[in-house]
This record gives C-alpha cells, sequence and structure tokens, in this order.
C-alpha cells in the first residue's frame, strides 16, 4: 500500500501522477499543501502540478489549504505562492 513506501517512493509515485484528482477534486497537490509536506509540493510544481486546481465543494486551493492546517513554515516561505507566480485563489 502507499502507506507502506518510503518517502521517495511516495514522492515518486506523486509526481507520476501529478494532475489527477479524487472526489471533491483533490489534487496531490493539494493534499501535500494540506498535510504540511512542503518538498512534496516543490516537486509537483516543478513536474507541473495545476496549481490553480480547487475544491469542488470549497474553491479553495492549496495554499488556503496549508494555511487553514496549520503548516505555517510552508506559507511564511511561500513555497506555493511564490513558485505559483503569485495566483492563488482563496
Amino acid at each position: 500500500s502507499f502507506t507502506d513506501k518510503s518517502q521517495e517512493e511516495r514522492v515518486e509515485l506523486l509526481s507520476k501522477m501529478v494532475n489527477t484528482t479524487e472526489k471533491g477534486d483533490l489534487t496531490p497537490l493539494y493534499r501535500a499543501a494540506q498535510g504540511g509536506f512542503t518538498r512534496v509540493a516543490e516537486l509537483l510544481i516543478g513536474s507541473k502540478a495545476d496549481v490553480e486546481a480547487v475544491r469542488s465543494d470549497t474553491g479553495r486551493g492549496p495554499l488556503i489549504a496549508a494555511a487553514r492546517n496549520g503548516h505555517c513554515s510552508m506559507v511564511r516561505r511561500r513555497v506555493l505562492l511564490l513558485q505559483m507566480g503569485g495566483g492563488f485563489r482563496v
């Protein structure tokens, strides 16, 4: 299963599925931001993740997911904001 894999194996799998979605239009980038996985978010963005993708039920994007889940270091570092070219939805 996914949870049995090493961090590197997880990143590789996520990078291959960079813009896939699950219920609610959640993308790997959204999940990485939600979980505070800064390095994974950087890799996904570098792999052309859709940084404008938002949840279908809330309209919120990855930067807001990071902030709402208390991942202040990710927001402070502006990993998502800067690499998105400043574009994000609130």
